[in-house]
C-alpha cells in the first residue's frame, strides 16, 4: 500500500476487525519487517514467505570490475538490436492491443489462465494509468512491463512483465539491467525486483515447522517451481535481501491458509463453494 502513513495502521485495524466480524480470520499476505510491531500488536505470528530483492540505486551503474559480466551481457544486447524506452500515458491509439498480443503468447506458454491478487494481470484499464517500459527488437516491441512509481522516488517496482515467445535470448536480464539504470539517473533511491519465494529460509534444529518445511520446498521443490533459478537470476544485480512474512493468528491453519492464497492468485474461489473464505490482505 502506498499514501499517508499515519492511515496504514487503522485500515488495518479495520481489516483485522472485519474478518473477525464475519467469523473468519485476519491474514496479511507478503508484509516486510517495518510493520512487525504492528502485528505483533494485533497478535498475529509471522511466517516467513521468502526474500524481497531490493536493488540501491545511488551510484548504480555498469562500470567496475564488480559489473563486468552485467556490462558484458547488457552490450551484447544492444548489439543483437535490443533497445529501451519508458513510455508515458496517453498511450497512442493501439498500443493496448499491440501489448496484449504479447500477453496472449506469453500466456499461451504457460499452464492455466490469467492469475491476480499479488501477481499482476493484463488489464488495460490498470496499465493505461502508469508508465509503461518496452523494449524493442530492431524496431518490433517484444516485452513490457508496467511501473509502480510515486512522486516521492523512494522506490520503483514493475508490476506485470512479460514478453513475445520468439524474443531474443538475454532479454529479461536487458530489461532490468535498463530499469536499474534509467531509475538511477532519475534519481530514485531504490528498485525492487520482487520477491524470490521460500528464499532464505533454513533447516536448522529448532526452527518452526513452517520454517523448515518450506526450506525443504526450496531445495527439493524443482520439479514444481525454480525456486533457485528465480534468485539466482536477481542476485545477478546485487541487491539487498530483506525478509517477507505472512502474518497469521494463533494457532492458523496454515496449509488452510495457503489454499487460501493460492485460490486468490488463481482467480477466488469458484462460486457455489460452501466454505467461507478467509479475510486475506495484501
Amino acid at each position: 500500500p502506498f499514501g499517508e502513513p499515519s492511515e496504514l495502521a487503522p485500515l488495518a485495524w479495520d481489516f483485522h476487525d472485519a474478518a473477525y466480524a464475519a467469523n473468519a480470520r485476519p491474514v496479511f499476505y507478503s508484509v516486510g519487517a517495518d510493520l512487525i510491531p504492528l502485528w505483533l500488536e494485533m497478535g498475529l505470528g509471522l511466517v516467513k514467505l521468502g526474500e524481497e530483492a531490493v536493488v540501491p540505486l545511488p551510484g548504480f551503474s555498469l562500470q567496475g570490475p564488480e559489473r563486468k559480466r552485467l556490462r558484458t551481457t547488457h552490450n551484447r544486447a544492444l548489439r543483437d538490436g535490443l533497445s529501451f524506452e519508458v513510455l508515458q500515458p496517453p498511450f497512442a491509439p493501439g498500443f493496448m492491443e499491440e501489448l496484449r498480443a504479447i500477453s496472449e503468447s506469453w500466456l499461451a506458454t504457460k499452464a492455466g489462465a490469467e492469475k491476480g491478487f499479488s501477481v499482476g494481470a493484463f488489464d488495460p484499464d490498470v496499465l493505461s494509468q502508469a508508465p509503461i517500459a518496452v523494449v524493442r527488437h530492431e524496431g518490433r516491441t517484444v516485452a513490457f512491463a508496467n511501473l509502480w512509481l510515486t512522486e516521492t522516488k523512494t522506490s520503483a517496482t514493475i508490476d506485470l512483465m512479460r514478453h513475445a515467445e520468439n524474443a531474443p535470448g538475454g532479454l529479461m536480464e536487458f530489461l532490468f539491467t535498463e530499469l536499474l539504470l534509467h531509475f538511477a539517473a532519475e534519481g530514485y533511491d531504490e528498485f525492487s525486483l520482487g520477491n524470490a519465494p521460500l528464499s532464505g529460509l533454513e533447516v536448522r534444529r529448532g526452527a518452526a515447522l513452517s520454517t523448515r518445511l518450506g526450506a525443504l520446498v526450496y531445495r527439493h521443490g524443482q520439479q514444481f517451481y525454480n525456486f533457485e533459478g528465480l534468485r539466482s537470476f536477481k542476485e545477478k544485480f546485487d541487491p539487498d535481501w530483506r525478509p517477507i512474512y505472512v502474518a497469521v493468528p494463533p494457532r492458523a491453519n496454515l496449509l488452510s491458509i495457503a489454499a487460501d492464497v493460492v485460490a486468490l492468485i488463481g482467480g477466488g474461489a469458484r462460486r457455489g463453494d460452501d466454505a467461507r473464505p478467509a479475510g486475506v490482505s495484501r
